[in-house]
C-alpha cells in the first residue's frame, strides 16, 4: 500500500515542478515584453510631438498596460491559488478544534502549545500573501490606461467608460483584498501567543465594513470576471468575522478571569478543573488513570481532618481558656494534658 502512494506523490512533485517551470518561462516572457515596449515608448517620447507620434505613443502606453495588467493577473492569480489552499485547510482545522467532545483523545500541553504556535505561523503565512495580493492589485489600479488620466488621439466615450469600469473592478478588488488581509491580522492579534483582544476586535470590526463595501462595489461592476462568486466570499467572509469576535471575546473574558491561557490550553483533567473557566483544550479526560500522586498533610491529626478549613485561631479566647484553668487548678485524671 506504501509503493502505490509513494508513487503519486512523486507524480504530484514532478507536475508541480513542470506547473513551476513553465510559470517562471511566462513571466520571464512578459518581463521581455514589458522591456522591449518601455524601449518602444522612450523612443517615441523623445520624438517631436505630432499626430502620429501622439497616437503611437498612447498605443505603446495602452500597450505596456496591459502587459504589465496581464504579468500582475498571472501572479495574483497563483497567489488567490496558494491563498485558498491554506484557507481551507485553515477551516478544516478551525472545524476540527470546535466540533465539540473528543474520542478520549488526550494530548500534552506541550503539544497544544506546539498546535498553537502552527496555527499563528499558518494564519501569519495567510496575512502575508494577502500582503503581496494587496500590493498588486493597487498597483493594477494605477496601470497606465486604466483612468490615470492618460489620454491620447483617438479616445472616445466608450473607450473612457471602459477605462471606469475597469477602475471600478480595480477598486473593487483592492476592497477585498484588504477586508480578507483585515480579518487574518485580526486573528493573529487574537492569538495566544499575542493575546491583544481589544486590537483584534477592532481589526475584526473593521473587516466587516470592508467586505459590505467589497460586495457593493463589486456588485456595481457589470462584467466582473466571478463576480457572484466574490460576492459570496465577501458574505461567508462576514460570517467568519462574527465567530472570531466571539472567540476572540470568550478569550479576553477568560483571560480577564485569571485563567492560565486564554483558550485554556491547561491539559488538566475534569476533575482537576471543576471550578476554573478551562475547557481544557484538546483533553477531553474526566480524571488521570492512574491517578497522578499528590502531596498530602500527615502530621498533626487536628489537620488530618480539619485540613483547610481552619483559617484563623481565636487567640483571645484560646488565652482566656488557658489563664481560667491556671486559676482553677483542677486536679483531675486529664489536668496534666490540659496544661500541656
Amino acid at each position: 500500500m506504501s509503493k502505490p502512494s509513494s508513487k503519486n506523490n512523486k507524480k504530484k512533485k514532478v507536475k508541480a515542478s513542470v506547473k513551476e517551470t513553465k510559470f517562471m518561462e511566462l513571466l520571464n516572457l512578459y518581463d521581455e515584453v514589458i522591456s522591449i515596449v518601455t524601449k518602444m515608448l522612450k523612443d517615441y517620447e523623445g520624438m517631436v510631438s505630432g499626430p502620429t507620434v501622439n497616437q503611437k505613443r498612447f498605443e505603446c502606453s495602452l500597450l505596456l498596460g496591459y502587459c504589465k495588467y496581464e504579468k500582475l493577473k498571472m501572479l495574483m492569480k497563483r497567489n488567490e491559488q496558494m491563498v485558498h489552499t491554506l484557507r481551507e485547510s485553515d477551516r478544516e482545522i478551525l472545524n476540527t478544534m470546535s466540533g465539540g467532545v473528543g474520542s478520549g483523545s488526550s494530548a500534552s500541553p506541550k503539544m497544544e502549545q506546539e498546535d498553537a504556535d502552527a496555527k499563528y505561523k499558518r494564519v501569519e503565512e495567510i496575512a502575508h500573501l494577502y500582503d503581496a495580493l494587496l500590493q498588486d492589485a493597487k498597483t493594477v489600479a494605477h496601470l497606465p490606461g486604466g483612468g490615470d488620466g492618460v489620454t491620447g488621439i483617438g479616445v472616445d466615450a466608450d473607450d473612457g467608460q471602459m477605462e471606469d469600469e475597469f477602475v471600478m473592478e480595480a477598486n473593487a478588488n483592492v476592497l477585498r483584498i484588504r477586508a480578507l488581509r483585515c480579518y487574518y491580522i485580526g486573528r493573529m492579534y487574537a492569538a495566544d501567543t499575542v493575546a491583544k483582544y481589544k486590537e483584534a476586535l477592532a481589526l475584526l470590526e473593521q473587516s466587516a465594513v470592508l467586505a459590505s463595501e467589497a460586495a457593493e462595489e463589486i456588485a456595481a461592476c457589470q462584467d466582473m470576471e466571478m463576480g457572484d462568486e466574490l460576492i459570496e466570499s465577501m458574505a461567508d467572509l462576514k460570517k467568519e468575522v462574527i465567530a472570531a469576535q466571539c472567540r476572540t471575546r470568550a478569550s479576553s473574558y477568560l483571560a480577564s478571569r485569571g485563567s492560565g491561557a486564554s483558550s485554556a490550553t491547561t491539559g488538566l483533567t475534569l476533575l482537576r478543573r471543576l471550578d476554573d473557566f478551562d475547557s481544557g483544550g484538546k483533553t477531553y479526560r474526566i480524571a488521570a488513570v492512574p491517578p497522578n500522586l499528590e502531596p498530602m498533610p500527615c502530621k498533626p491529626a487536628f489537620f488530618d481532618i480539619a485540613n483547610s478549613y481552619v483559617n484563623q485561631f481565636p487567640i483571645d479566647e484560646l488565652e482566656f481558656y488557658a489563664n481560667t484553668l491556671k486559676t482553677t487548678g483542677s486536679r483531675g485524671f486529664m489536668s496534666w494534658i490540659r496544661k500541656s
